[in-house]
């Protein structure tokens, strides 16, 4: 009797085994193995982090006012390798010839030297770099005062003004 109750037992464990998948009960031990081996966690859904806006350099800022330029256009340039003469120049050509600033910003990233430029549109190379020099000069100071307005915008401090310390360790070794 007691070989016949065990058995029953036994098939009884094994049957509720295999067969309680597709039954949908589950069994207590069975609550650690996931329902499916191959599947993720459900986390939830996942939203993916809309990127801020980069802040604008002030000198693109003040050259985009100044100039009439939209700085999302001088702003993509810059973040393309394009320096501040380089753009200050192509504007003064785009300005002269009356062609398009993309078109000129375009062939420059494609390697073709400024001067090369302005001679196709038929422009005096030294007057726009002089001019664009001076121009240069005149739009960094500007942009180094409102430098301060932007850090404070964006929640960031700079180090524009502040002495590092000294290091009191290396000044004293050297009086001893």
């Amino acid at each position: 009797m007691k070989k016949l109750l065990c058995k029953i037992i036994i098939l009884y464990s094994l049957s509720c085994l295999i067969f309680s998948p597709f039954t949908g009960h589950r069994l207590p031990f069975t609550s650690l193995y996931a329902d499916d081996l191959y599947s993720f966690p459900d986390v939830g859904e996942v939203k993916p982090k809309k990127e801020e806006p980069k802040p604008v350099d002030p000198f693109i800022q003040v050259l985009s006012k100044r100039m009439g330029i939209p700085d999302n256009v001088l702003a993509e340039a810059a973040q393309k390798g394009i320096g501040r003469m380089e753009m200050i120049r192509l504007i003064l050509m785009a300005k002269r010839s009356g062609k398009p600033l993309p078109d000129l910003i375009e062939r420059r990233e494609k390697g073709e030297r400024l001067a090369k430029i302005a001679e196709s549109i038929q422009a005096d190379n030294r007057a726009i770099k002089k001019e664009a020099q001076d121009i240069l000069k005149g739009y960094e100071d500007e942009a180094e005062k409102i430098q301060p307005e932007v850090k404070a915008s964006t929640g960031t401090q700079g180090t524009a003004g502040v002495e590092p310390k000294k290091d009191e360790r290396r000044k004293s070794r050297r009086t001893r």
